[in-house]
């Protein structure tokens, strides 16, 4: 609103008021121009009235007497629209000054609700634009602001940074088509997600996602409820998202952190975690949601460092996938015997093959990658590779 009355506020005060007030009503702006009005032939005029209460900052009756001495101006009681203390127009009710001065407080009131209101909902939208920026800096690897500058901003939008967090990320569905459609239902997403929980922070991380955290509580001694916590995280932001969006979407919940840094480490836990449950879906898997705390092992080997150390832990699955020509089949054999915690008759049937089968499939993995897959720091390496290698 920026201290202004504009066309569009002002025809939504006359068209609310006239639902309950039987006489004809003008909005004039903080110079004396009629912007709306039930009379559209005076909407863009001079309203001498108006001047009148702008010049003195209080209510000015027009009677005949009066009216018929002052240009363009009819009988009727003026009354001053002030917002936050300040003057930023005037409303009028056309009528002899007897019969409509006791709606006079009425119709100023309900203007000033409905500018009021607006005013609030800019300062609300523009405290969600400032959060959302700040949420991008803090997620960005590359973001020129210091750990100093996010936590002063953080400070000055009243985010409290000792709150534990977790960060979801939100992947939709597209093509190059509808960006156009995704970019509106982005919008209308996010805008669902703030009104319905304020205490969420929410900002568009990039063309098809969404960043949300959500104050997340944790208790040390209990892994067992964390990961229990974020089924209903996970569960309550896509029932939120799926009331208003019928798009396709993933979901992915991150570790819950404090402070700065947190914000980003669970960012892009959330990322790791989504790649390692989209290559669990790869296997056969139909999950659209997410927990890092129900993939802790395959977040955490997809973050190990790309050096020496890993080069030697891929090694003897390198070696199998290269020199076997049956290394799909083997690599698939790994995995559900892996799913099934190594158990052969289980795995066996998960497989459709006689145990036999399954024993020789065994034996050629460990002749071409150098592993006893019986022995527990063997088998423990293997599992590592491979979850790795899936991530990746």
């Amino acid at each position: 609103m920026n201290g202004r009355i504009d066309s569009r506020l002002a025809a939504q005060i006359v068209e609310q008021v006239t639902n309950v007030l039987p006489f004809d009503i003008n909005v004039m702006d903080a110079k004396g121009s009629v912007v709306a009005s039930t009379d559209p032939t005076r909407v863009g005029t001079f309203h001498s009235g108006a001047q009148m209460v702008l010049g003195s900052s209080r209510e000015v009756e027009i009677d005949d007497a009066t009216a018929a001495r002052i240009t363009n101006v009819r009988p009727g009681v003026n009354l001053p629209l002030v917002v936050r203390g300040k003057l930023i127009g005037v409303v009028g009710l056309t009528g002899a000054p007897d019969e409509v001065r006791r709606f006079g407080k009425l119709l100023q009131g309900m203007a000033q609700l409905i500018l009021e209101r607006e005013q609030l909902t800019l300062e609300l939208r523009r405290e969600e634009r400032h959060k959302e920026e700040f949420i991008r800096q803090a997620i960005n690897e590359r973001s020129e602001s210091s750990r100093e500058d996010l936590a002063a901003w953080a400070e000055r939008l009243g985010i409290d940074l000792t709150v534990t967090r977790c960060a979801v990320l939100c992947r939709f569905t597209f093509n190059q088509t509808d960006q156009n459609a995704l970019l509106s239902e982005l919008e209308q997403v996010q805008a669902h997600l703030t009104a319905q929980r304020p205490d969420f922070m929410v900002a568009r991380s990039s063309l098809s996602e969404l960043a949300i955290f959500r104050e997340f509580e944790v208790d040390a001694a209990n892994p067992y409820q964390a990961a229990e916590t974020a089924h209903k995280v996970l569960h309550e932001v896509k029932t939120l998202i799926a009331s208003v969006c019928k798009r396709s979407f993933l979901l992915a919940l991150g570790v819950a952190l404090p402070n700065i840094d947190g914000l980003r480490q669970s960012w892009t836990c959330a990322i790791n975690t989504l790649q390692a449950g989209e290559a669990q879906r790869s296997n056969g898997a139909g999950e659209h949601c997410f927990s890092y705390y129900d993939h802790r092992l395959a977040v955490l080997f997809s973050t190990l460092p790309d050096n020496w150390a890993l080069a030697e832990l891929l090694l003897p699955l390198r070696r199998l996938l290269d020199t076997e020509r049956d290394a799909p089949l083997l690599q698939h054999t790994l995995n559900v015997w892996y799913e099934h915690e190594a158990h052969p008759t289980r795995t066996a049937k998960a497989l459709g093959i006689h145990r036999n089968t399954l024993d020789y499939r065994l034996k050629k993995i460990n002749d071409a990658t150098g592993l006893n897959l019986s022995t527990f720091e063997d088998s423990v390496m293997m599992y590592i590779a491979l979850r790795r290698m899936t991530c990746n």
